[in-house]
């Protein structure tokens, strides 16, 4: 077993249970007259419906966040194939989009640096590497200034 003794699935469903108070009434997963209210879901979205069709089709849905999904594909063998050929990872899958372009202006990276799980991956943001990220950095400083200057905030000001 991984993980810690006691906090495997079939150990903590029963407190989940006890918690719960389920819309749809008591099952073999979900809980009635717990304190926590779980409602029916009101939100339509089409990425909602999507996962929920991903899960029923027993598609794998693999979310870690924006840092370490990337470095999970990496670990299973999905992208750059000569990156992972020379973590030792056996290429899977070559997809030279994984966690490239970190940020919207297309920019920065994420990823493995070792075949350890439990090490954090690379993150490179490259902040200021491109003209615009100057011109906001330049323009932001000048806003603040802009602000802390301010009469309304001059019985603010620290005492020299």
């Amino acid at each position: 077993m991984l993980g810690c003794a006691g906090w495997g699935w079939d150990d903590v469903l029963p407190h989940f249970r006890r918690s719960e108070d389920h819309w749809g009434g008591e099952s073999p997963l979900d809980g009635a007259g717990g304190e926590w209210r779980v409602a029916r879901q009101r939100l339509s979205w089409p990425i909602l419906q999507a996962v929920h069709q991903a899960r029923a089709g027993g598609e794998v849905i693999l979310s870690a966040g924006a840092l370490n999904s990337p470095k999970l594909l990496e670990l299973s063998g999905i992208g750059q194939s000569a990156r992972l050929a020379g973590l030792g990872i056996t290429p899977l899958h070559d997809l030279a989009e994984v966690r490239e372009n970190l940020r919207p202006t297309s920019v920065g990276h994420v990823h493995a640096t070792t075949r350890a799980p439990k090490v954090q991956p690379e993150i490179r943001p490259n902040h200021l590497s491109t003209d615009n990220d100057r011109s906001i950095a330049v323009a932001s400083i000048r806003q603040a200034r802009a602000i802390t200057t301010a009469r309304a905030l001059a019985p603010h000001t620290p005492q020299a």
